[in-house]
């Protein structure tokens, strides 16, 4: 870099922090979507918008939409209609509960495992909920979202992804198995949530609560003041993992049943600023907490009256359904019945000030909502939550080589170009692939960085 002078650009960077300025922009079927009343949101760790529908299921990447539609006939599609959660593992696979059980997703090869139909003992229709504890086990609800759900659990095998990307066959290798409660209970279930990451927490249509034992596969009533969660008076909060979102759940004081009332329970977006955004089906609002923050006092969260104690956050064009998340980057997006998604983000912004010791030479926003900042910092990537410099996933696989310039396709490709021992390098990734060199062979010429 003899021929270009080393200069310090004071990174800033658009930041929310009004809750009165907001942007909110549509995605429907004019766009592409398979159809418009959204039943789920997604965002996935390679930044993709997943979209769950009564017709399919859609992935934004933020110019384009890929749709996944019911085609019966043809070998590892999705033969689902109704897309009713979405998730994913440790190990990038998606996750969907259908209309017709449960389905396993490769991002990479676009095939779908349909379990009901492949798998042996996999129990048959509504999936409405899935989680995933850190041991890499697979928590689902069956069943049926009105006529109660059981629940079963699958632990996939560590080679699935390549027995899928190989077509192989996944009898044997793959099962359910069926959660049972203790005395022959016949309780079903219509909530699902985790605690620490390994242990599920269920609520009954008797409205009790219930956690499932990993080591004997048997659901037990649990007590109230036994399951970890931010309490505020008779209220309580469960979160969903990652804790972006949750819901307030209104308590029995003093209940020997430990019986929980969800005549209603509150919606909420966890915002990083701290703040809870509420939403509600068939409400064309969003509500905030605001400042004043209601936790301040224990909330009243019996009665529709809840929502009058609450802030306009957003006012919309048409109804909400009940899908609803915050993205990478802080916007939220909203469901509505019949009319795809809104996209709320600010539009009045202050700046915010990251890194001011450091000398950046160039930008490139990664899916994961993370930036390079150039060939100054060859090995790290800018996390904008935490304002500090972090390693670049391509440190690992990319050893020895000073990445020059980076380019992030539209279609999610990785294209890095840099040297290695005085010889040029260029390298691609593609999605969830590995890192893959192209047969180039220049010399390197100092001070000249290759453009992509």
């Amino acid at each position: 870099m003899s021929r270009l002078l080393p200069y310090l650009l004071i990174l800033y960077f658009l930041i929310p922090v009004s809750a009165q300025n907001t942007r909110i922009e549509s995605l429907t079927v004019a766009d592409g979507l398979s159809q418009g009343f959204v039943t789920c949101l997604f965002q996935c760790k390679r930044g993709f918008i997943w979209i769950g529908t009564f017709y399919g299921l859609n992935r934004y990447d933020g110019y384009r939409i890929r749709r996944y539609t019911p085609e019966n006939s043809k070998p590892w599609s999705l033969k689902a209609g109704h897309v009713l959660c979405i998730s994913e593992d440790a190990k990038g696979l998606i996750w969907l509960g259908t209309d017709k059980g449960l389905v396993v997703m490769d991002p990479y090869s676009e095939r779908f495992v349909m379990l009901g139909e492949q798998v042996n003992d996999n129990p048959q229709g509504e999936v409405p909920g899935i989680l995933h504890g850190n041991d890499g086990k697979v928590w689902f609800l069956y069943g049926g979202q009105t006529s109660g759900s059981g629940v079963a659990v699958v632990t996939p095998p560590a080679d699935l992804i390549r027995t899928i990307r190989k077509g192989g066959n996944l009898e044997g290798i793959i099962r359910a198995q069926l959660v049972h409660p203790d005395n022959n209970m016949t309780t079903s279930f219509k909530r699902m949530f985790m605690v620490n990451d390994s242990m599920p927490v269920l609520i009954g249509h008797d409205h009790k609560m219930y956690r499932a034992d990993p080591a004997t596969m048997h659901l037990k009533p649990v007590a109230l003041p036994e399951i970890e969660m931010e309490r505020y008076g008779n209220a309580g909060v469960c979160y969903s993992p990652g804790k972006q979102k949750g819901h307030l759940i209104s308590l029995h004081e003093g209940d020997s049943t430990h019986a929980v009332s969800e005549q209603f329970w509150p919606a909420f977006l966890q915002l990083s600023d701290g703040s809870k955004v509420f939403h509600r089906p068939r409400d064309k609002c969003l509500y905030s907490s605001g400042e004043r923050s209601i936790f301040k006092e224990p909330p009243h969260i019996r009665s529709q009256a809840f929502f009058g104690q609450l802030d306009t956050f957003a006012v919309l064009d048409q109804p909400l359904s009940s899908a609803a998340m915050v993205d990478h980057s802080g916007n939220i997006w909203a469901g509505t019945i019949g009319y795809g998604v809104r996209k709320i983000s600010r539009s009045t912004l202050p700046y915010r000030h990251y890194c001011p010791d450091k000398s950046f030479r160039n930008l490139v926003l990664l899916p994961d909502g993370r930036i390079w900042p150039g060939i100054y910092h060859a090995f790290n990537v800018l996390n904008l939550q935490t304002g500090q410099l972090e390693t670049a996933p391509w440190k690992k696989d990319l050893r020895n080589t000073w990445v020059y310039n980076l380019l992030v396709t539209h279609s999610a490709a990785w294209w890095i170009a840099g040297v290695r021992e005085d010889n040029m390098v260029v390298a691609c990734k593609k999605e969830n692939g590995p890192w893959e060199e192209i047969p180039l062979h220049l010399p390197y010429r100092r001070d000249v960085p290759v453009p992509l």
